[in-house]
């Protein structure tokens, strides 16, 4: 199991490029503004069916006419039905081998480090180690055991995850 990290949002498409042409199983995963900027590019880039894009771009164009500002959250669609459509295209994506995040992953820290990123990363860990507390008191974890279980599904077929992946239970 490895993690890459790709450089951001715009570049992940040539990782899963190369990937995919030397047979390795991996997962995508990216903060929410990856709907605004980056999914697009990965589909046309990776040959996704057209139908991908579409509904990305019906889905873009509901967001834009009720948020006007670069939304990086889902919570700042403020539209109960637009969410509910946001978080059934994301569970569409999930099951594609897509995740995305409900926000930016620095949102996902209970106790905010000082800096920010990877500093910001190791910065958690000290504190871990250092007050030896678990992770679970510095980081909401429920989408990250998501993401996990995703990418157990995909890259080892384990089928135990299979149902828990289909419905995101854990």
């Amino acid at each position: 199991m490895s993690i890459i990290n790709c450089g951001g949002k715009t570049e992940l498409w040539k990782y899963a490029e190369i990937l995919k042409e030397i047979d390795i199983k991996f997962i995508t995963s990216a903060d929410f503004d990856f709907l605004r900027e980056g999914l697009n590019e990965y589909f046309t880039n990776l040959k996704y069916d057209k139908d991908f894009n579409d509904k990305l771009n019906g889905l873009k164009s509901k967001i834009s006419s009720k948020v006007k500002n670069k939304y990086k959250s889902i919570g700042e669609l403020n539209d109960v039905g637009l969410i509910k459509e946001v978080e059934g295209y994301l569970e569409s994506l999930y099951k594609n081998g897509i995740f995305i995040f409900n926000g930016e992953l620095e949102n996902l820290y209970i106790e905010k480090p000082s800096f920010d990123k990877e500093a910001g990363v190791i910065e958690t860990l000290g504190k871990i180690i250092e007050q030896s507390k678990t992770i679970d008191n510095f980081l909401e974890l429920q989408q990250y055991n998501n993401l996990l279980a995703l990418f157990v599904f995909y890259t080892w077929g384990l089928k135990e995850y299979k149902e828990k992946v289909a419905t995101k239970a854990f």
